[in-house]
């Protein structure tokens, strides 16, 4: 067996986990990079997009309405992925992901091609994000069981820091007297490394290989949509990344518009809020270790639900702030643990499992905004902060339905046998 192996006989029958060895580490980092060159391209572009849309000559209307069809094209990769991410070499798919976010930084650079192009640069940027979401968490699924260590929180750790850091990176190359084109060149090319880097590791190091529990495994998320546990799972991914884009895309208009708060204590808000998601990221896997998955989720939707009452209730600046703070850490784990157990529930499908529980994830992301969009116009943006109250709620309700022996069958890799859920 390969010294780069992840998994040992040892680690088979003894469930501590042992020192990660240097292939391991590789894979972590190149898991890692995923990540972070996503919040990069995430944190950059949403500082750009106003000048994107100018050399395009792209309306706001329509740069939603592609925004959504974008996603909506690129949905169906997370349903029937499954059976590619199962059957073909992770890290090269990875490789592929990287190839489509560079080649959307070039073009985007470009400012040709009027909506037409702008079209199709979206669509190979929303189809790469999914197939680099799908594939790196399928990949850290089998890397939890393979190791026996918890990853996949300090994994979107690492989107949330990679987002701050696109931003930061905007504000340093304007400083310097670049433009928004400096900045997707600077992407492009970063882009490009991870690339290399991934199909470097694909030709040096060996991936986990588990066990298969039967010969037929599910190959479609929509097969395992179908067990109560793993749509839980999506459930809870689904209001969190839900509560996200509330916050996200809304608190600052709230608190401006609503609260008649200066643009300043806006920008302090959703810092608190990015912040305060790194660090609950960062220490999800230890205090879930420590607490359990179903208690912390449960302790995770009570943190939402005082933070969105914070945020709504009226009071000084300082009250939305720390309230999106609060928020912010008790969303930042939820969807991680869930992405943990799905994985842990169906060790022989981790592309299905991927796909099956981000399902639910893409829909309250993209499905949230819209609600809100709803509620903003027909009632207030007060309504809209409600929203994260109540999708703390909801996540308290759905971890109460999460059986108390979840955490230990997750260790095991059988969840589904052990709670009976299946």
């Amino acid at each position: 067996m390969s010294t780069d192996s992840l998994l040992t006989t040892t680690q088979e029958q003894d469930k501590r986990p042992d020192a990660l060895s240097p292939g391991s580490l590789s894979l972590l980092s190149l898991m890692f990079g995923g990540f972070i060159g996503l919040g990069l391209l995430d944190g950059g572009g949403s500082v750009l997009w106003a000048d994107v849309l100018v050399v395009f000559g792209v309306s706001k209307g329509i740069f939603g309405l592609l925004s959504g069809l974008g996603l909506a094209l690129a949905f169906p990769l997370l349903l029937f992925g499954g059976r590619l991410v199962e059957r073909v070499d992770n890290r090269l798919l990875l490789a592929l992901a990287f190839l489509g976010m560079g080649v959307a930084c070039l073009g985007f650079l470009s400012g040709r091609g009027g909506i037409a192009v702008f079209a199709l640069i979206l669509l190979i940027r929303s189809l790469s994000v999914t197939l680099l979401d799908l594939a790196n968490n399928a990949l850290a699924m089998d890397f939890e069981r393979a190791t026996n260590r918890h990853v996949m929180s300090p994994l979107h750790a690492g989107f949330s820091g990679g987002t701050l850091a696109g931003a930061g990176l905007v504000w340093l190359v304007f400083a310097g007297g670049g433009g928004f084109r400096a900045v997707y060149l600077g992407l492009a090319v970063i882009m490009g490394m991870a690339m290399c880097w991934a199909i470097y590791l694909s030709r040096t190091t060996v991936l986990p290989h588990q066990r298969q529990v039967n010969n037929v495994p599910p190959s479609m998320a929509l097969a395992l949509l179908k067990r109560p546990d793993i749509r839980l799972f999506a459930i809870l991914t689904g209001l969190s990344f839900g509560g996200e884009a509330l916050i996200s895309q809304w608190a600052a208009i709230y608190l401006r518009d609503e609260r008649d708060f200066s643009a300043r204590i806006g920008v302090f808000a959703i810092a608190a809020y990015g912040f305060s998601m790194f660090v609950g990221r960062v220490t999800n896997g230890p205090i879930s270790n420590r607490l359990g998955k179903r208690l912390t989720i449960m302790l995770q939707g009570g943190v939402t639900l005082v933070g969105g009452v914070l945020i709504f209730t009226g009071g000084p600046a300082i009250v939305a702030i720390v309230g999106c703070g609060l928020a912010g850490l008790g969303l930042a784990g939820p969807g991680p643990l869930a992405l943990s157990l799905a994985g842990a529930a169906v060790p022989h499908a981790p592309g299905a499992a991927s796909g099956a529980t981000l399902a639910g994830g893409y829909l309250g992301f993209a499905g949230a905004p819209i609600l809100a969009g709803i509620i903003a116009t027909t009632a207030s943006t007060r309504g809209v902060m409600v929203g994260v109250a109540l999708a703390g709620v909801l996540i308290v309700f759905m971890a109460l339905r999460m059986p108390k022996g979840q955490d230990d069958a997750s260790a095991t890799g059988t969840a589904a046998e052990a709670t009976g859920l299946t």
